[in-house]
């Protein structure tokens, strides 16, 4: 992390929803590999799985993340949860997004219809390919850490 990046954390949807904001009003400096639109766009689809599904990963892939799940699932996510995530892991490719695929207002509005879909949805959540089934809290406080995780990447201009 660069000297000038700060530790974010999220408590709720309404302090990630603020800093997105402030990210549209004063621009940003891009200190990684994703612009806003990008990041945007990421969690997005990230934040819609456990409502929709999570796609179907190669077979190599579903066996791998399911003995990790069995063997090791539930503490990676309390250690998650508690740490945050960590740069350079891998993620799906269906989620990363090229440099100029939506403008950063379409991708934010996007992952704002998604935030509000997800605080409203009040059915089951599909179990996670690594860490299996979550509880609603831990979904939302595993979403939060992801957005900051992404989020300190984008430095606000002012």
């Amino acid at each position: 992390m660069s000297s000038n990046q700060i530790e974010l954390s999220f408590e709720n949807f309404e302090q990630l929803e603020t800093r997105l904001q402030h990210l549209l009003d004063a621009g940003y400096r891009q200190q990684g590999n994703w612009n806003l639109a990008q990041t945007a766009s990421h969690l997005n689809d990230w934040l819609t799985y456990p409502i929709t599904g999570y796609p179907k990963a190669a077979l190599p892939t579903r066996i791998l993340l399911g003995i990790i799940k069995i063997t090791a699932g539930r503490r990676l996510l309390k250690k998650t949860l508690a740490s945050g995530f960590r740069a350079g892991r891998p993620t799906l490719q269906e989620t990363v997004y090229q440099e100029d695929a939506l403008s950063d207002t379409v991708a934010v509005e996007q992952y704002r219809k998604s935030i509000d879909r997800f605080r409203c949805h009040n059915g089951n959540l599909k179990p996670s390919p690594l860490f299996g089934h979550m509880t609603p809290q831990d979904m939302l406080h595993l979403q939060l850490a992801h957005a900051a995780h992404h989020l300190h990447f984008l430095a606000p201009n002012d």
